[in-house]
């Protein structure tokens, strides 16, 4: 409640506390009581960051030292909260102007994306659409490398677009990197077709022969065994490279009118 009313320092205040008792707690039984200390630091720092409050950094930091130690004897449960802490903490240091720590945070957080979303693509796809979506704008506005910038906004593309109508933060991921290739003075629609549309359809006919023109254009196990390949194909390619190969991994029908490709795009996308 005191979070939807936007009562940031009190809310703070009340995560302190929290703090102050598992530090007491972890004393005697830290394998219990680290990892709720670890991701109160972590909730602590992103109020801090919207309080501004100097000590933002160093209690990421913390959090991280601790899921870092944490990681060794269950990866799989604490690397998602290294890779949140590590964008979280990306984001800080380019608004520091701190742009070397920045570029290394995003990359390794952008790393342990790619590779949780090798086992698991519908959890962690969204997050490295988001945080390739931040490196794309880093490397926009902060240190600007156009080949960089655009290639991180066509993984973050690649990666997000299966998820647009399930998940609306998502949209905003896509909003931002079309945006991005904009700055670069790319028209964004021409941008997402190049990206996302045009090659898919002569990949998918090669790799499984399945008629993406047919008449069956609404069946759903149809529109599915499209999506399975499409995943295959991110995983066979995806992180080889982020350079042109990127643009043949996921796409659908592109039909010959406007009304047409948006109907396959909502279907495929389902």
């Amino acid at each position: 409640m005191q979070l939807v009313k936007k009562d940031f320092l009190a809310a703070e205040t009340a995560l302190q506390e929290a703090l102050g008792i598992y530090r007491s707690l972890t004393v005697n039984d830290p394998q219990t009581h680290l990892p709720d200390m670890a991701i109160t630091l972590n909730n602590l720092a992103s109020l801090q960051v919207k309080n501004e409050t100097p000590d933002a950094e160093a209690t990421f930091q913390e959090a991280l030292n601790i899921f870092t130690r944490l990681v060794k004897t269950n990866p799989k449960a604490y690397q998602p909260y290294i890779a949140g802490i590590l964008n979280n903490l990306a984001t800080l240091c380019a608004d520091k102007n701190d742009f070397p720590a920045a570029g290394i945070a995003f990359q390794k957080a952008l790393t342990i994306y790619r590779d949780l979303s090798k086992d698991n693509p519908f959890t962690y796809l969204p997050d490295v659409a988001m945080t390739s979506g931040n490196m794309s704008s880093f490397y926009l506005k902060s240190v600007p490398k156009r080949a960089k910038s655009l290639a991180y906004a066509k993984e973050a593309l690649i990666a997000g677009l299966p998820f647009v109508e399930t998940i609306p933060m998502v949209r905003s991921y896509i909003g931002s990197v079309l945006a991005v290739a904009e700055a670069w003075g790319i028209n964004r629609r021409v941008f997402l077709k190049k990206q996302s549309i045009l090659r898919l359809n002569r990949k998918v006919k090669k790799v499984n022969r399945i008629d993406v023109n047919s008449d069956d254009k609404h069946n759903v196990s149809h529109l599915n065994a499209i999506g399975k390949i499409a995943f295959r194909i991110w995983f066979d390619v995806a992180y080889t490279t982020v350079t042109e190969s990127m643009s043949e991994l996921i796409s659908c029908k592109l039909q010959t009118t406007e009304e047409q490709e948006q109907v396959a795009n909502r279907e495929y996308y389902r």
